[in-house]
């Protein structure tokens, strides 16, 4: 979002020095009015957090540059090579959708302009069924860019999650391989020469079952797609949180392949260091419930918790719960849910498919 907000600056000075120097606006009082709005706009999204509602507004104001643009420009103004009062500054609303609501909101948001462009022509003095061929290929023009540029977007938006997400599951594949391999290297030879030198069979039994155990976390890394526990990972990830009380309920095993557990416990985790970063809870429950067709995960804290608006954080430029677990959940074919008010904590459930 910080780039649509450099845009939505550099749009809004352009169309003030277009305004100030282009000599083409001959209804001065309303193209200033327009300016003002635009640039008190312009400084509370930059400043402020948005409400519901807020991207509308955003979207109506950029529809509302484009039409008065025609109004304020001299008659047949849109015909011309001239520079236009309204610029590029509509497809920042048009970006902004792309990135909150993806691509479909994104085009959406798009169609929408594209739909008052005529709107422009006819308050501009111009007919749009009465155009030259050229002319109304340059009206066509005009309106596909608006829905192109807002479903580009989207695309590129949704690719950077995932990829983001992808490269974070990487890396933690490689942290994983490299721990396996120091402990086939060295503590596994440790055990096996401690072992030979132990006098007493019953020690030595003992410590054979382990070395056991931790060839298979090495064999493990190199299979996959085998299935292993869901509800035993999350139980060993929670030892990590010592400083948080955590409390696990699960209904069962629940068996998932591996790459897929590996996502949702890095999901869980980036919970729980939410929860330990932000929320100031002195209790987290965490229930894990399975049925044929999937897993539910649910993890609930006693926070201070918050106003959760998706679309209001996104617009925010703050991406955490979109990027390090929505993302994680989405690429296995899961959803996420997040409920949350200030005073009642915080709720996350993830819903992870079998098939995933």
């Amino acid at each position: 979002m910080t780039l649509i907000l450099v845009l939505r600056w550099a749009a809004f000075g352009w169309m003030a020095f277009v305004a100030a120097f282009g000599g083409q606006i001959v209804r001065t009082d309303i193209g200033a009015a327009v300016l003002a709005v635009v640039f008190v706009w312009t400084l509370i999204v930059t400043l402020t957090p948005q409400r519901k509602g807020s991207a509308a507004i955003d979207l109506g104001l950029a529809a509302v540059t484009i039409v008065v643009g025609g109004f304020v420009e001299p008659a047949g103004r849109v015909l011309t090579a001239h520079p236009s009062f309204a610029g590029i500054y509509p497809t920042a609303a048009v970006a902004a959708w792309a990135v909150i609501h993806g691509v479909r909101g994104g085009f959406a948001a798009g169609a929408m302009l594209a739909a008052v462009v005529p709107l422009q022509y006819y308050f501009n003095g111009v007919t749009p069924v009465g155009l030259l061929h050229l002319e109304t290929l340059a009206l066509l023009g005009t309106m596909l860019s608006y829905p192109l540029i807002g479903a580009v977007v989207g695309i590129v938006t949704g690719q950077l999650l995932r990829l983001t997400a992808l490269a974070d599951h990487g890396a933690r594949l490689e942290e994983r391989a490299r721990l396996a391999a120091e402990i086939h290297d060295d503590v596994l030879q440790r055990l096996a020469a401690i072992r030979r030198d132990l006098p007493d069979a019953a020690a030595r039994a003992a410590l054979e079952r382990q070395e056991r155990k931790l060839r298979r976390i090495h064999l493990d890394e190199d299979t996959p797609h085998e299935d292993c526990s869901l509800a035993e990972e999350i139980y060993r990830l929670v030892e990590e949180f010592s400083d948080v009380p955590v409390r696990v309920a699960s209904t069962g095993r629940a068996p998932m392949a591996r790459q897929t557990v590996t996502i949702v416990v890095a999901a869980v985790k980036e919970t729980l260091t939410n929860v330990r970063n932000h929320a100031q809870a002195n209790r987290v429950w965490i229930a894990i419930l399975e049925d044929p067709e999937g897993v539910l995960v649910t993890v609930r804290d006693n926070g201070i918790g918050f106003d959760f608006d998706e679309a209001a954080l996104t617009e925010r430029g703050r991406l955490g719960l979109s990027l390090s677990v929505k993302a994680r959940v989405e690429n296995v074919g899961g959803t996420v849910k997040v409920k949350s008010r200030k005073g009642r904590g915080t709720e996350v459930e993830m819903w992870i498919p079998r098939s995933g």
